[in-house]
């Protein structure tokens, strides 16, 4: 693979996934200049916390381009030749900066990625959707972002798939103290921000007598108390401190992975995420997930609360089938090519092709 001079935009905070793929690319060889959209704060929410003006914003569709990104990539865009320009998702990037990158600098690649589902209105703003018919190469998680009447309808050229994955250096069987179990550990767990159909499934097992710990942003929101639900109203986040996420998914017997029905998941990071950490996951039965894992082997799936209920109270029975499943389902991960670096390796060798 040729040696590419790139220009890498996205959350370099501790909590986001880009500080993984630009470490990646340079560890692949690259020449790259990152540059942070989002102020880098030492926090473990998993996020920023948004100021007034800026909730008004976003529902209008505009987001600052607070870290001066876009001036940023033009002054360096003067001054060397580069090949690639990256952008994770770039809701605040004007697209008359995308316009004169490219009128300065022709030959350079631009490719736009993103995690979440970019057609929905409350993921994109303005700036991402005009912006979008100067991307040479769009990535998506979303299969139906495809569609020509999804993203190739706001001017995109070119949209490309990929499966989400997993963190090679954070996501892998981690060896827990009893201090990690006592602090992480539940018979089900769940990692991730409220949504109501999540906590309805959560409530239903519950009332059917399953203990289940939730972690995650937004579940004060969730107003039903019942003892067998244990919420911690927090995340929990992998740090150069403590891998608190991986050792939560490793010291809990069943990781539930719920989708987010707002973004129309079909599978989500959680999906390739627990496997690789060795976790066994119960996960929701959709097209992607019977692509990524086989049933009953290296993942079990549900389609109702019905059959979710069934299947927790099975697989807290068979602990040694439980982990003969994690087992399969974390070495499913590695043979597969579900890492962070086979994300930068097809991302780059589709790059390579308009070169």
């Amino acid at each position: 693979m040729q040696m590419y001079k790139i220009i890498f935009v996205g959350d370099l905070n501790v909590y986001a996934k880009e500080n993984d793929l630009v470490a990646l690319l340079r560890q692949l060889g690259h020449r790259v200049t990152a540059l942070t959209h989002k102020q880098v704060q030492d926090n473990k929410l998993g996020y920023l916390s948004v100021g007034f003006l800026d909730r008004i914003l976003w529902k209008l569709g505009f987001q600052f381009d607070k870290q001066k990104v876009g001036p940023k990539l033009l002054d360096i865009v003067h001054k060397e030749k580069i090949d690639i320009v990256w952008i994770v998702k770039g809701n605040m990037i004007n697209p008359s900066i995308l316009k004169k990158l490219k009128t300065i600098s022709p030959q350079t690649l631009l490719v736009s990625s993103s995690y979440d589902d970019m057609y929905v209105w409350h993921n994109r703003t303005w700036f991402y959707t005009f912006g979008l018919k100067h991307y040479d190469l769009v990535f998506t998680t979303k299969k139906y972002n495809l569609n020509p009447d999804e993203l190739p309808r706001f001017g995109a050229k070119r949209v490309c798939f990929l499966y989400q994955s997993y963190r090679q250096n954070t996501h892998y069987p981690v060896a827990l103290s009893e201090e990690d179990r006592c602090r992480y550990g539940a018979e089900v767990s769940f990692i991730g921000c409220y949504e109501k159909e999540r906590a309805l499934s959560i409530l239903y097992l519950a009332q059917h007598g399953i203990s289940v710990r939730v972690w995650g942003n937004g579940w004060e929101k969730f107003k039903v108390l019942h003892p067998n639900i244990k919420i911690e109203c927090r995340p929990v986040v992998n740090d150069s401190h403590d891998l608190a996420y991986t050792k939560t998914i490793c010291a809990s017997a069943i990781n539930l992975c719920f989708l987010r029905k707002m973004n129309r998941d079909l599978h989500t990071t959680r999906s390739v995420e627990i496997p690789a950490c060795g976790g066994f996951m119960l996960a929701e039965r959709t097209l992607d997930h019977l692509v990524l894992f086989q049933e009953g082997k290296e993942a079990a799936f549900f389609s109702d609360n019905a059959e979710l209920l069934k299947l927790v109270k099975y697989y807290l029975m068979h602990p040694k089938e439980r982990a003969a499943i994690a087992a399969a389902g974390r070495q499913r991960c590695l043979q597969n090519d579900y890492s962070s670096l086979d994300e930068v390796k097809s991302i780059l060798k589709e790059a390579e092709k308009l070169l």
